[in-house]
């Protein structure tokens, strides 16, 4: 069963142009579009890392770190 407003839509839409009807569409479409919401940084930030890359990280990260951000000879 339609809303009230889905009613008043569908009746208002088949009084207009196909062109017009046209316009209609892709103005919704738009509306939907810019209604989706994007992932911010904080989203990214906030995601927990995976276990796969976790096991990557070096275990003497902070000992070597030198090693690991300079390329300098392990210690």
């Amino acid at each position: 069963m339609l809303s009230n407003s889905e009613n008043m839509i569908i009746r208002d839409l088949r009084m207009l142009a196909p062109e017009q009807q046209e316009q209609v569409i892709k103005f919704i479409q738009r509306l939907i579009k810019e209604s989706v919401r994007h992932e911010t940084i904080w989203d990214k930030i906030d995601k927990p890392v995976p276990l796969e890359m976790w096991e990557s990280v070096p275990a003497d990260g902070a000992e070597q770190h030198d090693h690991y951000l300079y390329g300098s000879s392990k210690k």
